[in-house]
């Protein structure tokens, strides 16, 4: 492999980078206070998840980690609507919508 074939590479690379950057940038401004409202969202509870809690029935355990998990896919929110996959993250944000509202079963 001679080094003239790897700087086209290299070059594309970089390019693509700085079109993810901008592409990045774009939906940041597009959406700034839709981002606003996640941050603030998530600070909140991720302040609600670093306390210290005791849970002591079955029951409270079960909700603690459906809570854990559903700040986990609200964190994953933000990368993936970055990136321009909105339609996923909207699954996700759906699904963390209807956790509170399962039928008993």
């Amino acid at each position: 492999m001679s080094p003239s074939t790897t700087v086209p590479v290299c070059a594309g690379i970089l390019n693509m980078t700085d079109s993810n950057a901008a592409a990045k940038k774009a939906t940041l401004g597009r959406h700034k206070a839709a981002f606003g409202l996640w941050l603030f969202i998530h600070k909140e509870l991720e302040n609600a998840v670093i306390r210290d809690r005791n849970p002591n029935t079955a029951f409270a355990r079960a909700i603690d980690l459906l809570f854990i998990q559903a700040f986990k896919a609200h964190g994953s929110l933000y990368s993936l609507c970055v990136i321009g996959h909105c339609e996923d993250a909207a699954t996700i944000a759906r699904r963390i919508l209807k956790l509170p509202f399962k039928p008993d079963i």
